[in-house]
């Protein structure tokens, strides 16, 4: 076979493969399933909207103020020992007893003042001892002067009368030196006197006594030995028996003397006023513990009541019967408009209001409102 014949099958080969092959690619694409475009979406229902409902209602209205007091007591006495110092000899007080009047709370080492104030009283009791002697004496000198007289006037010669008269004028001489030794004597027993008391004034005010029946409401924590300066209060005595009832001012507003108020004790209920407040007063209480306080005073005070008790105090400010109320959720504001969203079927409403009385959770309403209108809250 020749080159040209070679050539021919070769290429007659060819398109017989290609014709076979190209039909079957053809036939094969016509086989294959088309690809689905997406499908769009389901569209989602909105849900209902969710409402806080309330149904208005008339109902009374209570506005009080309730807030917890503390009793206090109306005098204390805070007990020092003056102007002495000097350490602690005995001690004899802790917060909460119970002491009588003159009961000894305390006393300083005082022992060299002891001392000192017996040898004074002794030297003194010596004193008044001459002193007496000295008055003796001076009697006896007025009775001899008055013989001395007598025996001048009786004299009968004129000797008999120089003698009288220069024995008497000895005697007179004696008596104004006694009178001045006396007056010298007096001043001195005086100053004895003084001084002693003095000292005996020191030693009391180094005896710390009660002033009162009372309660130690506080106390130094001092033991014997212990160094204590002059003025140091070293205990508090207060009366239990004479209470005031203290409110702090800066969690309670409203209240003004001679308001009427209902005070709880361990759940039974006593009457009680309110006597001060921080605008009743234009001075500064000088007593800390009545600075920024509303005291009350409490009738019929049981005497088991002890200062630092607690109890609740109740004041009624306001109060309306049968009104149309709404909570306070319910209103709305837009600079000075009170409004509220009144629900009407499935629409909402917006109505004016005008508001009265308010409570801690309810308001009272004067108009725009019927009584079983629905409202949403907030």
């Amino acid at each position: 076979m020749n080159t040209a014949l070679k050539k021919a099958v070769r290429i007659a080969s060819v398109l017989l493969v290609s014709a076979i092959i190209i039909p079957a690619f053809t036939s094969c694409s016509i086989l294959l399933p088309k690809e689905q475009e997406p499908l769009p979406p389901p569209l989602a229902e909105p849900p209902e909207p969710s409402y806080n409902l309330y149904t208005v209602k008339r109902m009374d209205l209570v506005n009080q103020i309730q807030e917890s007091g503390i009793f206090i007591p109306v005098t204390e006495y805070p007990l020092s020992f003056g102007d002495n110092s000097g350490r602690i000899a005995e001690i004899n007080i802790k917060s909460g007893e119970f002491v009588r009047k003159g009961d000894l709370l305390a006393k300083l080492d005082v022992e060299d003042l002891e001392y000192n104030i017996s040898q004074m009283e002794i030297e003194l009791k010596k004193q008044k001892l001459s002193f007496e002697k000295m008055n003796i004496d001076y009697e006896k000198l007025l009775s001899d002067i008055k013989a001395a007289k007598a025996a001048l006037a009786a004299a009968q010669d004129e000797e008999a009368r120089r003698q009288a008269q220069a024995s008497l004028d000895n005697l007179e001489r004696q008596r104004q030196k006694t009178d001045i030794d006396i007056e010298i004597y007096k001043l001195n027993l005086k100053q004895q006197e003084t001084n002693l008391e003095r000292a005996k004034q020191r030693l009391e005010n180094a005896l710390l006594r009660s002033p009162i029946n009372g309660i130690v409401s506080f106390a130094e924590g001092l033991d014997p030995g212990d160094w204590v300066d002059s003025n140091r209060t070293i205990c508090t005595v207060v009366d239990p028996t004479n209470l005031y009832l203290r409110l702090n001012s800066t969690s309670v507003s409203g209240l003004y003397m001679g308001m009427a108020a209902d005070v709880e004790i361990n759940g039974e209920t006593y009457k009680g006023t309110v006597v001060m407040t921080p605008n009743s007063t234009s001075q500064r209480p000088s007593d800390q513990r009545l600075r920024n306080a509303i005291i009350l005073t409490v009738d019929d005070l049981p005497l088991s009541v002890l200062p630092g008790d607690q109890a609740i105090v109740r004041v009624l400010l306001e109060q309306r019967s049968d009104a149309l109320v709404i909570p306070k959720a319910g209103l709305r504001t837009y600079g000075s408009r009170n409004y509220v969203l009144v629900r009407e079927g499935d629409k909402n409403r917006e109505v004016d209001i005008d508001i009265g009385m308010q409570t801690a959770t309810y308001l009272e309403v004067i108009s725009g409102l019927e009584e079983g209108d629905v409202i949403i809250l907030r």
